[in-house]
Order: structure tokens, then C-alpha cells, then sequence
């Protein structure tokens, strides 16, 4: 019986090993992808432009208070859907997008700031607009105040 729980104290040891050095390892990581998101959104490019996407309201007031708060000497470029905006219309608003997108390349846009306000299933549809494209930094709005989320470069998504 004493073998018995000397095994199983050596078992109860050696499983925690693993998980201790996983919770280390993510841990590290994560402060990592803080530190370079934070890196990122303090970064300037040579050609920054920022999107200003809201449907329902508009976010372009909110925006462009926070490009000036920021330092960042932009105008948005506005896409804007006041009131309900039925799923059936997201095509034409995607195509206006788009077409913002097909300008911006035009001009050698280096990195893109999304401030963008609406349903999530929109914004998944935008993702995919926007996919392997210049970086575009994703801003989401807490607490009175835009926030960088994550980033979309051509090769991954980093976030916090």
C-alpha cells in the first residue's frame, strides 16, 4: 500500500510538469504579443490611411477624435449606414468598401486603422474584404474610447 501511493505521488509530480511549464510558456507569450501590439500601434507608417465603417450610426465624430487625440494628422475615410441596415444591403456596403480598398492601393497606402461600429456578421464579411492587404490595425470601442484590438498583417493576426 505504501508503494502504492509513493506511485502515485510520483505520478501526481511528473503530470504537473507539463502543465506548469505550458502555463509558463503562455504566459510569456502573451506578454510578448502585448508588448509588440503595443509597439505596433505606436509604429507609423509612410502611408497611413484610417477607415471609418459605421452601420446603424455613424463612428466618424468618435474617429476622427480619436486620430487627433492620437497625434495622427488623418482625415477617416467614412462608410456610413444610418438606422437598420437589413443583411441584404451589406453586399452594397462591402462593394463601397471595396472600392475605398481598390483607391487606397492605389495611392501606396501602408498600413490602414478599422474603427469599425456595426453587426458582427458584417464584420466578418469586412475581414475577408480587407484579408492580405496592407496591416490593418482593428480598433474596437471601450469604455468611451477607441482601443487597438489586434492587427491583421499579411502573414497572421496579432492580439493580446
Amino acid at each position: 500500500m505504501e508503494l502504492l501511493s509513493l506511485v502515485a505521488n510520483i505520478m501526481q509530480i511528473v503530470s504537473f510538469v507539463p502543465f506548469a511549464a505550458g502555463a509558463v510558456y503562455f504566459f510569456i507569450r502573451g506578454r510578448q504579443l502585448e508588448r509588440r501590439l503595443r509597439l505596433l500601434a505606436q509604429a507609423r507608417s509612410e502611408r497611413p490611411a484610417a477607415l471609418a465603417i459605421g452601420l446603424g450610426a455613424s463612428n466618424e465624430g468618435a474617429v476622427r477624435q480619436h486620430l487627433k487625440d492620437a497625434g495622427m494628422d488623418l482625415s477617416p475615410l467614412a462608410v456610413t449606414r444610418e438606422g437598420f441596415v437589413r443583411p441584404a444591403d451589406f453586399q452594397n456596403v462591402l462593394r463601397q468598401v471595396k472600392d475605398l480598398k481598390d483607391r487606397l492601393s492605389e495611392t501606396g497606402v501602408t498600413e490602414v486603422s478599422l474603427f469599425y461600429q456595426g453587426p458582427v456578421t458584417f464584420a466578418v464579411a469586412l475581414g475577408a474584404v480587407l484579408h492580405n492587404w496592407a496591416p490593418v490595425k482593428v480598433f474596437g470601442f471601450r469604455d468611451g474610447r477607441y482601443v487597438l484590438d489586434l492587427v491583421l498583417t499579411q502573414q497572421t493576426v496579432i492580439s493580446p
